[in-house]
């Protein structure tokens, strides 16, 4: 399982990349959301892959217009627990210690609650 957690910073950095090399051309026109295909109503999440597209290829406006919270408050905020948590792994396997990232941390925290249930 430690083997495994030093790859994450290196699959953030993948995902990152794809979305960055994904032509938007690719994506504007199809939606996937399930909700919008069934019954052609918006949910929250509508615009979410187009708006991360959008936003990786610096094209902040539109990110913006496909989905104003996504781009203004979630996509922050993921990439800093990104970005925190492969520092937090970087270090640990550096100096040879345990720490846990907050992305780790919330992550415990919802399946202890999960687990708490059963």
């Amino acid at each position: 399982m430690k083997k495994i957690l030093k790859f994450r910073p290196i699959f953030y950095f993948a995902l990152l990349a794809f979305f960055a090399l994904l032509p938007l051309s690719l994506i504007e026109e199809h939606s996937f959301c399930p909700l919008y295909l069934m019954t052609g109503l918006k949910c929250l999440g509508c615009g979410v892959t187009r708006g991360f597209c959008a936003f990786m290829h610096f094209d902040f406006a539109a990110a913006f217009g496909y989905n104003s919270v996504f781009t203004c408050a979630v996509f922050p905020i993921c990439i800093f627990l990104m970005l925190e948590d492969s520092l937090v792994l970087l270090l640990c396997y550096k100096n040879k210690t345990t720490r846990r990232s907050f992305l780790e941390q919330g992550v415990g925290a919802v399946f202890d609650l999960f687990k708490g249930r059963n």
